[in-house]
């Protein structure tokens, strides 16, 4: 079935039947699989430190080069898949993000660290294809569920990956249990070539992709407002969920499986805030209110996680910011497919930027982290840089439009 894009954008359910619920789960399992990867390495590295006698800032690569790939791919990896289509796109995205699986057999830091690198460049690409995929299989409204399970899938990942690290590692090898992480999306990969089928019908006529074409795109308002509070809320997140286990270890006197247990409650509480964030959105549209919400419980939740000496004030802490981090995720991701001109093609690209420069931050954020307590012998300089950066949030919030709902996508 061949579809103009205006006949897309009229009728965005393309496929019969059920094919789109596949289309849902392979969008959900990619985001599991992104997140089972990104930050599996956050609990193990003083184990890796260890073995390979680096230092802090050297081990906070494993964390930061795979985002720095996220950031240098997100704008370049939104125009590949608007030329090359979705389906080749996130069949790429599956086999890079494997790659890892193959850790027990890197035989030094930096092999270890090329299969990281690989593993974010087919983490960018599968991130950025299910948004054209999500706009152009379901309506509006549903988009706003969809970004909320994709979301939530991403932080059952991170909880996982981030929970089960030590106790695996402690069952085979570290390296083993980064294999572990890597099964995924071998199945994932397995699976997509032969359901994929369909994806290829619902193509449209090849997008214009000049530069000007692609800076009339990402320089709206709303979507570089968008992107602050993207950059915002991972620039804290990013420092606070790759540090916070070598913090409360070396700091509070936790064991390392305390202290990614303790960690893993920021993931876990973000999943909550997404699918509530997701189904009442789906009720009201999208609106900024949740951006605002999302700001305020994220400043006052970050700095409790290191500021507190008190276990049950850390664990509320580390709630409300799970929470504030992840509240108004669904609604930035479906903001841009609402607005009138927006089409696959250019979401691709407009969620291409988000991840750029939003990643840019999630890199710096554990570097300086690293960095600071390396100088000052203490986690806490680099934990408050990052935590300063989450009032982006609430800025942004109170200038976005109250809400974007184009009268075709909705």
């Amino acid at each position: 079935m061949q579809s103009s894009p205006n006949q897309a954008r009229e009728n965005p359910v393309l496929a019969p039947g059920g094919y789109r619920f596949v289309i849902a789960a392979f969008a959900v399992l990619g985001y599991m699989a992104a997140g089972l990867a990104i930050l599996a390495p956050s609990p193990l590295l003083p184990l890796i430190i260890d073995d390979y006698a680096i230092n802090r800032t050297t081990a906070s690569l494993l964390i930061s080069l795979p985002l720095l790939m996220v950031a240098g791919m997100g704008l370049p990896g939104g125009v590949i898949i608007a030329r090359i289509g979705m389906r080749q796109s996130f069949a790429i995205s599956w086999f890079l993000m494997a790659l890892p699986v193959l850790t027990p057999f890197a035989g030094s830091f930096a092999a270890l660290l090329a299969l990281r690198v690989a593993a974010g460049a087919g983490l960018v690409l599968a991130g950025i294809v299910a948004g054209p995929l999500i706009m152009q299989w379901f309506r509006l409204r549903q988009t706003l569920v969809m970004n909320g399970l994709i979301m939530s899938a991403l932080n059952i990942g991170i909880a996982a990956s981030i929970f089960s690290a030590p106790l695996l590692a402690d069952a085979l090898s570290w390296q083993w249990a980064l294999a572990v992480f890597s099964l995924l999306p071998v199945v994932g990969a397995v699976a997509w070539i032969p359901l994929s089928g369909p994806v290829r019908d619902a193509a449209a006529a090849p997008p214009n992709l000049s530069p000007r074409a692609i800076w009339s795109v990402i320089s709206d308002r709303t979507v570089l407002l968008l992107v602050a509070v993207e950059t915002g809320a991972l620039t804290q997140y990013s420092a606070i969920t790759s540090w916070l286990p070598s913090f409360f270890e070396e700091v509070r006197s936790l064991t390392l499986e305390q202290a990614a247990a303790a960690t893993s409650l920021l993931p876990f509480a973000g999943i909550f805030a997404l699918l509530l964030a997701g189904f009442a959105s789906y009720r009201i549209g999208p609106s900024r209110y949740f951006v605002i919400a999302s700001g305020l419980l994220a400043v006052l939740g970050g700095p409790g996680t290191f500021l507190f000496s008190d276990l049950g004030w850390i664990y509320a802490s580390i709630i409300v910011l799970g929470i504030g981090t992840h509240l108004y995720s669904p609604i930035t991701l479906s903001m841009p497919m609402g607005l009138p001109s927006m089409t696959p093609e250019k979401l691709a690209m407009v969620w291409g930027v988000i991840f750029s420069v939003s990643s840019v931050g999630m890199v710096l954020s554990p570097l300086v982290v690293g960095v600071l307590s390396d100088v000052y012998d203490s986690f806490i300089p680099g934990f408050a840089v990052a935590a300063a950066a989450a009032w982006a949030i609430i800025i942004a919030g109170f200038l976005l439009p109250k809400s974007t709902a184009s009268p075709v996508r909705a």
